[in-house]
C-alpha cells in the first residue's frame, strides 16, 4: 500500500478514505475475491484477503538468507481504514472460510 503519504489526512477525516488510489485498489481486489473463490483458488483469495485486511507489503526483493522472506513484510496499522468496518467484517469472514476451504482441499488431496 502506498498510505504512508496519505495516512494522517485519512485518520483526521475516515470519510476521505474512498479517494486514495489505495482505497481504490483495496475496492478492486476484494471484488475479485469471490471469482477467485468460484474457480477454487482459495489460496490466492486468502492472499487477496489478508492483504485487504492487514496491508502487508513486500519491503524489498532480496531472498537471501533464512530470515530475508519474514523481514521482508511488514503490517501497515493504517490498512484498516481502507475498507469500511462492515466489509472488513465480510472480508474476516470470508478469509476464515477460504482458509478452511484451502485447508480441506490440500488435505483431500494427499490423501488421495
Amino acid at each position: 500500500f502506498r498510505i504512508n503519504s496519505f495516512s494522517t489526512s485519512l485518520i483526521a477525516r475516515p470519510w476521505l478514505r474512498h479517494l486514495s488510489f489505495d482505497a481504490i485498489l483495496t475496492y478492486i481486489t476484494w471484488d475479485a475475491v469471490p471469482f477467485l473463490e468460484k474457480r477454487d483458488l482459495y489460496v490466492m483469495a486468502s492472499s487477496s484477503l489478508m492483504t485487504i485486511l492487514f496491508g502487508t507489503e513486500v519491503q524489498s526483493f532480496y531472498f537471501g538468507g533464512p530470515d530475508a522472506l519474514s523481514n521482508q513484510f511488514q503490517y501497515n496499522q493504517y490498512a484498516q481504514y481502507l475498507l469500511p468496518r462492515r466489509n472488513r467484517g465480510k472480508a474476516i469472514e470470508r478469509l476464515l472460510i477460504d482458509l478452511t476451504h484451502a485447508h480441506r482441499k490440500s488435505h483431500k488431496e494427499t490423501s488421495n
